[in-house]
C-alpha cells in the first residue's frame, strides 16, 4: 500500500526565491530529494494496516548543514511507533537549512506531523508549526517563527541561570514550555509560560529568562513574513550543559 505525503509549508509549495523574508532571512524547510526528512518518513506498517491515526509534535535544532540535532518528540501514550518513525526520519534525513544574510545558520524549530489513515491512501502531513494549532491542523502554507541560534547556546543560558539560582536539577519531571510572539521583522515582542512541571518549581521562569533577547526568522505565510508565535519545550533532566565534560559510556556527548 502506497503512502501519500502532503507536505505543508514546504519547499515544494513555495520556492526558495519566492520567500520574501525580512532582512535576508529564510527559514529552515523540508525540501525534496532522497535524503530529505520527508523521504525518510514512513507510516508504521501495523498502524497503517489497522488505520490507526496519530499526531506527533517535535522540536529540534536544524544545523547549518541541514541536519537535525537534539530532537525531542511528543505523542500520546501508546503511540510509540509513530514517535519512533518521526525520530528516525529526523535523524536520517536533511532539511533545507535556514539562511541569514546569505549564510546558513542553525535555528530552533517546532513542527507537527499528522498521520492520517483515511480512505485507501494513508497520508503523512508535516506542518512547520506547533504554536498555532489551527494553522498547523489546516495544513496551510505556513511556517511559524524560528529562533536563530543553536540548542547548545540556549542550554548554556539555562545552565547559567540554574547555577546562579543554585537549583539542583533532581526532579525527574522538571519541564517547561513557553510561547513567544515574534513580529514580521523577527523581533521578540513578548514571552509567556504555557506549561510547567513541577508547578511553581521555577523551571518556567528560567526558560522565559533564557529566551530574553532571542532573535528570530519571522513566520512565513504563503511566502510573506508576518507576525507569529513560536513555542519551545524543555525537559530539564535531559538538558545537559554543553560545556561540561562528562565520562561514562551512558553519557550523550555534544557530537551526538
Amino acid at each position: 500500500m502506497r503512502v501519500a505525503f502532503c507536505l505543508a509549508a514546504l519547499l515544494f509549495l513555495v520556492g526558495v526565491d519566492q520567500l520574501q523574508c525580512a532582512e535576508g532571512l529564510r527559514p529552515a524547510m523540508i525540501g525534496g530529494g532522497a535524503d530529505s526528512v520527508a523521504a525518510k518518513l514512513h507510516y508504521p506498517p501495523k498502524e497503517r494496516d489497522s488505520k490507526t491515526e496519530a499526531v506527533v509534535v517535535f522540536f529540534c535544532e536544524v544545523a547549518a548543514n541541514g541536519r537535525a540535532k537534539n530532537v525531542r518528540t511528543y505523542w500520546n501514550k501508546g503511540y510509540n511507533r509513530f514517535g519512533d518513525a518521526v525520530e528516525k526520519a529526523l535523524n536520517q534525513g536533511h532539511f533545507v537549512p535556514a539562511m541569514v544574510e546569505g549564510k546558513p545558520l542553525p535555528v530552533l524549530i517546532g513542527a507537527t506531523v499528522f498521520f492520517f489513515a483515511r480512505g485507501d491512501r494513508p497520508t503523512v502531513v508535516i506542518s512547520m508549526a506547533t504554536a498555532d494549532k489551527q494553522k498547523a491542523a489546516a495544513m496551510q502554507n505556513y511556517i511559524q517563527p524560528q529562533m536563530i541560534g543553536s540548542d547548545a547556546d540556549l542550554r548554556r543560558k539555562l545552565w547559567d541561570l540554574v547555577r546562579s539560582a543554585k537549583i539542583l536539577v533532581n526532579d525527574a519531571h522538571a519541564n517547561a514550555e513557553v510561547m513567544v510572539t515574534v513580529d514580521a521583522n523577527g523581533n521578540l515582542l513578548n514571552t509567556k509560560l504555557v506549561a510547567e512541571s513541577s508547578k511553581n518549581g521555577g523551571w518556567g521562569d528560567m526558560l522565559v529568562k533564557a529566551m530574553s533577547g532571542a532573535k528570530f526568522i519571522p513566520a512565513s505565510n504563503n511566502g510573506k513574513p508576518e507576525q507569529g508565535e513560536f513555542t519551545w519545550a524543555v525537559r530539564y533532566n535531559e538538558t545537559y550543559d554543553p560545556d561540561h565534560v562528562r565520562t561514562g559510556s551512558h553519557v550523550r556527548h555534544e557530537s551526538e
